[in-house]
């Protein structure tokens, strides 16, 4: 059956071979509410793809303003607060100067810190009643 292929929206493809679309993964798609600005969320790579890519927040895909990018890694821009918002989307894009651009929007969770109450503020009051004196 050598030579004999068939048609895929990527293609002609032989028989027994694999094509898997590139597709932006993250190491890591969580972080925490007590995360500074300048924490690194994860890693990002291209799976499935070829060559060295560079990648980019796709234009208006930072809704929140929550990210920036240093090479390969995604960054905290801002602040976090999980009883705000559970998590935030941003899209991406990356290219690798040969292939169509590859763009992705991934979810990233924010992980929930206990807050402990402010108890400077605390004022005990006692009461007795009076059948028990």
């Amino acid at each position: 059956m050598s030579g004999v292929g068939f048609g895929t929206r990527a293609g002609l493809h032989r028989l027994g071979t694999a094509s898997v679309e590139p597709r932006i993964t993250i190491s890591a798609p969580a972080i925490s509410e007590e995360a500074l600005p300048g924490s690194t969320v994860g890693a990002l790579s291209v799976s499935g793809g070829t060559g060295s890519y560079t990648f980019a927040i796709a234009n208006g895909g930072d809704p929140d303003a929550k990210f920036t990018l240093a090479g390969a890694n995604l960054n905290t821009g801002g602040t976090f607060d999980f009883e705000t918002a559970t998590f935030h989307e941003v899209t991406l894009e990356a290219d690798n100067g040969s292939d169509p651009i590859v763009s992705r929007t991934l979810l990233i969770s924010v992980t929930n810190v206990f807050e402990h109450p402010d108890l400077g503020n605390l004022s005990l009051v006692a009461s007795i009643a009076p059948d028990s004196i």
